[in-house]
């Protein structure tokens, strides 16, 4: 049974992401934050993820690549976002900025990739 999130989980949305990210990293995701803010954009309703994917629109193989890290932030179904939106205390820019450093290893002003790191 999937409850809807508390006032009180809803205290600190952006912390709840980085713990998730953490746990999904330590699992072995390319994209960790990405998969953290995939969940919390199903439990801000509390919906299964069959019932969420009808809701939002897509596939449920989608949402399932999506909350287990395997898509990059940038990548992420925009489906989505009128949820995340709504979501009070997410730092949606912290997040995909944590997301991009991560990924390059340092803050995006010294980032040497070759390529933008646009699609963390």
């Amino acid at each position: 049974m999937v409850r809807r999130m508390t006032p009180s989980m809803r205290g600190d949305a952006t912390a709840m992401c980085e713990l998730l990210g953490r746990r999904l990293a330590d699992q072995g995701a390319p994209h960790p934050i990405a998969g953290a803010v995939a969940l919390a954009a199903r439990g801000h309703l509390g919906l299964d993820r069959e019932d969420f994917a009808g809701l939002v629109g897509i596939e449920v193989s989608d949402l399932s690549e999506a909350e287990a890290g395997m898509v990059p932030f940038g990548r992420l179904p925009r489906e989505l976002d009128w949820i995340l939106e709504d979501i009070d205390g997410l730092d949606l820019l912290g997040l995909a900025a944590a997301a991009r450093d991560a990924r390059c290893g340092t803050v995006a002003v010294a980032c040497q990739h070759e390529q933008p790191c646009s699609d963390a």
